[in-house]
């Protein structure tokens, strides 16, 4: 009986630290200036400034990026995510500031999203500011395809 215990005690333990896996930022500045991601031939390029996701969370703080670049060339995929929060992710009493933002997909096909703000599968924005100025997002290229949300919760 006593085995039986420690074993149902040890996967209590266990099954309790499951959601200490998430990643936080909280009471804290995030500041990004100038912030270049590039990719060439046939790739993906994906830069992620202040996410929150998989149960992760952003409280209390402020996520600012400037003049940050983003770019997949020769048919390629180019994602920004700046302050989202998606899969059960949090954004919560913080701001997001993003100035001069660039967002670029260039070749046959290329795709170019760009989300500011944005919450999605069950992600979380509340008592935010997101503010977004010069947000720039290109898809060149036959068949090309752009996606921008600013503000936008799905």
């Amino acid at each position: 009986m006593k085995s039986f215990t420690k074993v149902a005690l040890v996967a209590a333990l266990g099954l309790s630290s499951l959601g200490a896996f998430a990643g936080e930022i909280e009471r804290s500045a995030v500041l990004t200036f100038g912030a270049f991601n590039g990719a060439g031939a046939d790739s993906k390029a994906f830069q992620r400034i202040g996410v929150a996701k998989d149960d992760g969370k952003i409280t209390d703080s402020v996520v600012a990026a400037g003049n940050v670049y983003n770019l997949a060339t020769n048919k390629g995929v180019a994602r920004q995510d700046i302050g989202v929060a998606k899969d059960n992710g949090k954004i919560e009493r913080s701001v997001v500031i993003a100035t001069n933002s660039l967002n670029y997909a260039d070749g046959d096909g290329a795709e170019a999203k760009q989300y500011i703000g944005r919450a999605s599968n069950n992600g979380v924005i509340r008592d935010s500011f997101i503010w977004a100025d010069s947000a720039f997002n290109v898809a060149s290229g036959s068949n090309a395809k752009a996606k921008q949300e600013i503000g936008v919760a799905r």
